[in-house]
């Protein structure tokens, strides 16, 4: 997914404000969304093509 910094943070995932990174939705950028310090731009579609290829392997 594709996520752009709202204002600038430091931790184990640092970023300025105004800043956009490409990232896989783990648990940490989960909390920086629901905290507002990111938003996400869109989802990067290597991602998607990689949930599908796992969703399809438990079935």
């Amino acid at each position: 997914m594709k996520i752009k910094a709202l204002t600038s943070f430091a931790g184990q995932v640092s970023m300025h404000e105004g800043q956009t990174r490409t990232c896989e939705e783990t648990e940490i950028v989960k909390k920086l969304i629901e905290v507002g310090y990111v938003e996400v731009l869109g989802s990067d579609p290597a991602d998607k093509n990689e949930a599908t290829q796992k969703a399809s392997k438990k079935k």
